[in-house]
């Protein structure tokens, strides 16, 4: 029989996927902060632009809880998940609807 032949094992295999899943998380968890961060500064810019509303004070307070691991990124991810839905169905965010309530 011919052809080639890997003498990889198994294990120096799953080594190098964790190594390589450690420096993938590495360069997300950055671009996240970043992200993170330009969200934060478009919610400051924003009350600067049209003032200090209930809408851009919610943002403001979820982005910063969004930098917290774990519960805050779950958090995070529910409120403006569920912000960008209800805006989409109904026309208004939830501070819009706390201002209107």
């Amino acid at each position: 029989m011919g052809g080639l032949k890997f003498s990889t094992s198994p294990y120096s295999v799953q080594k190098s996927l964790i190594n390589e899943a450690k420096w993938a998380g590495k360069y997300v968890k950055g671009a996240g902060n970043i992200l993170g961060g330009v969200g934060i500064g478009i919610t400051l810019y924003d009350m600067k632009v049209n003032g200090v509303t209930t809408s851009n004070s919610i943002d403001l307070i979820m982005g910063g809880i969004s930098f917290i691991p774990g519960w805050g990124w779950i958090a995070g991810g529910i409120y403006f998940i569920g912000n960008a839905a209800l805006k989409a169905g109904t026309g208004k965010d939830l501070g819009e609807h706390i201002d209107n309530w």
